[in-house]
């Protein structure tokens, strides 16, 4: 390498020239270079400057002094890290998805070229997983997004001439994640998110914080899997999927949003199978190993709320009582097509019946409906009898505020069945199989667990059981509720196992 045969002053006064010499052809457009990005992601100038006119010309600028040329992903990451200077925009700003898709250059390119040039004294934390791999791999992001830019790349951190500096960490577990704790960054950078736990990255982000007069944020990388998969998907994609602006932000990216990937690299993705080719070639977040649910597939599965339930629908609810756990209500109606959809979706914890019963009225109220209109209301059999230390049953509790509850199809063998029966109204999307169940999108928990649910290790039949944690998170409770609705639902109107043998 041609640096190691000079001095530093003189380097640096190389680099100096080849910048100057480079932000001259970008001014007069017609450095090969950019011309040839341009050409392969865009294929004309105009096309270009029109897809980054969201972009400050500034920002524009610096890119291309650089000899960068973003691609449409690239800009979407570009212009939410510009939007995060400003108050009441999200500071957590996630890109991932499937593998190849240009996501570590994004991130690399918008600290290094952008926000460590146009801000003197900013201190940057640049975390990845350690390893040989790791470490080529970033000194190939230097070269190809740092090469036309003034700075002094070193093996562990990267100075600029206004102070500001890129402080490249590494990690291969929690533990060393840990050691970055503490000190204060105004930039904090972390590839491969799922990689850690989600009290890791709390802690880390307590480091994110600045006194410089910029306003500290999260530039974040991550694919599918991993130990941190369900709270990153949590943190990250569902806020994404339901429209929600936060403090998070997510920009999905597949491998076909990187014109620069080889063919080859792309036919060994397609080689992959099983809940890795579906994480690493598709970025499907609603994967997971030994899932019960294997044709879950939110874009088919899941559809808008509904404005209005229509009169001639058949309408039924279905509740699993729980206080420590979740207690959770679903809503069912079967259209018109003999689809059945759950259209709303009620989640309380450590509530008590006079909480609840009110938020039921009141839910039902806004679609125009009532509980008479629930026929019929399934709940758990442990309803109908009496917890140590109550005078009333739940049932009895409920009955107080106008709901009349029945007793869930609980026979022998039934969980199974109610397994079985949930796994074939979905259908199979992707085998050309339509699916006879929708959930709205807002029916969040459910949503969440679903794809989730494990086989049983003991019997593949059953679904393994799992309780929620002290946080409130996880939990097989929506799924309980589910399965008693779609199985009372099979009743055609008739309440299941009658309520008064408990009574």
């Amino acid at each position: 390498m041609l640096k190691r045969y000079l001095s530093e002053p003189a380097w640096r006064a190389l680099q100096e020239a080849k910048a100057r010499q480079l932000i001259a052809r970008a001014a007069s457009g017609v450095t090969e270079l950019l011309d040839e990005r341009v050409a392969r992601v865009y294929g004309d100038w105009d096309t270009y400057r029109a897809a980054v006119s969201v972009l400050p010309p500034d920002q524009v600028r610096n890119y291309e002094r650089a000899g960068i040329i973003l691609q449409p992903k690239q800009v979407e990451f570009a212009k939410a890290a510009r939007e995060a200077d400003e108050s009441d925009t999200p500071d957590q700003i996630g890109v991932g998805g499937a593998r190849g898709g240009g996501k570590s250059f994004s991130v690399f390119a918008s600290v290094g070229v952008d926000d460590c040039q146009r801000f003197p004294g900013l201190k940057v934390l640049y975390l990845r997983r350690t390893a040989k791999a790791g470490q080529e791999q970033m000194q190939d992001l230097v070269q190809s997004a740092l090469g036309h830019v003034d700075c002094v790349p070193k093996i562990t951190r990267v100075d600029y001439p206004n102070g500001s500096r890129i402080v490249i960490g590494g990690y291969k577990d929690d533990r060393e994640a840990m050691k970055y704790q503490g000190i204060e960054y105004d930039v904090l950078v972390i590839e491969e998110l799922t990689q850690l736990t989600e009290r890791t990255y709390k802690t880390l982000r307590l480091s994110s914080r600045s006194s410089k007069g910029w306003r500290p944020r999260v530039y974040t990388t991550f694919n599918p899997l991993g130990i941190g998969h369900q709270w990153v998907k949590r943190t990250f994609i569902d806020p994404h999927r339901r429209g929600e602006r936060g403090r998070t932000t997510f920009i999905p990216s597949l491998v076909s949003d990187n014109a620069f990937n080889n063919p080859e690299y792309v036919l060994n993705l397609d080689d992959l199978t099983g809940a890795e080719k579906h994480a690493y070639r598709w970025g499907d977040w609603d994967v997971a190993s030994g899932a019960y649910f294997e044709t879950w597939d939110y874009n088919t599965h899941v559809i808008a709320p509904l404005e209005k339930i229509l009169p001639h629908w058949r309408k039924w609810g279905a509740m699993d009582a729980g206080f420590q756990h979740w207690n959770m209500v679903y809503f069912f109606a079967e259209n018109g097509d003999g689809d059945t959809i759950i259209f709303h979706e009620l989640a309380h914890r450590k509530h008590h019946a006079d909480t609840i019963a009110p938020d039921i009225h009141a839910t039902l109220a806004s679609y125009g409906l009532t509980v008479a209109d629930l026929r019929p209301f399934v709940v758990g059999t442990d309803a109908f009898h009496l917890a140590a230390g109550q005078q009333e049953t739940l049932a009895q509790q409920y009955k107080k505020h106008g709901i009349s509850l029945s007793a869930a199809d609980m026979s022998p063998g039934s969980r199974i069945a109610g397994w079985q029966l949930l796994s074939r109204s979905l259908g199979d999307p992707r085998g050309g199989k339509k699916p006879t169940l929708y959930i709205t999108r807002n029916c969040a928990r459910l949503i969440e667990t679903l794809p989730y649910a494990e086989r049983d290790p003991n019997n593949a039949e059953d679904v393994k059981k799992w309780n929620t944690d002290e946080d409130g998170q996880g939990g097989d409770d929506p799924l309980d509720a589910a399965r008693y609705g779609l199985k009372a639902g099979m009743k055609r109107g008739q309440a299941v196992v009658e309520s008064e043998r408990y009574a």
